[in-house]
């Protein structure tokens, strides 16, 4: 059975770093795959509770090592789980929900409407 559908998603995984988190992800937008890696600088003071909540910048890296430009990321715990806002300024870019399993953060994004 060949299914064929148009997703605009993205996966990614976060992991506690000395100086905030490390990120691998990957996406399909317009019927391409693309992945990387991220790096994410911390910006509030650290929740050892929730060590993925708080205030981040963070550029991601494409597998050709083109960089993205600096992104301020937003992790808030809620109703047992946690949301996700990427923001370039003040225009939000992407959205995202995610779960803890193996001490990592996994979220699943789309770009906001």
């Amino acid at each position: 059975m060949n299914h064929t559908f148009e997703l605009n998603l993205g996966c990614v995984v976060y992991s506690e770093a000395l100086t905030g988190i490390e990120a691998q992800w990957i996406c399909k937008r317009e019927g391409e795959i693309q992945r990387g890696t991220g790096i994410g600088k911390r910006r509030s003071k650290l929740n050892k509770n929730r060590i993925f909540e708080g205030e981040f910048e963070i550029v991601y890296t494409d597998e050709n090592g083109i960089a993205s430009p600096m992104l301020n990321l937003t992790i808030l715990f809620e109703s047992e789980c946690y949301s996700l806002i990427w923001k370039t300024g003040s225009e939000i870019t992407d959205i995202g929900i995610g779960i803890i399993n193996d001490h990592k953060l996994i979220v699943s994004y789309q770009k906001a409407i």
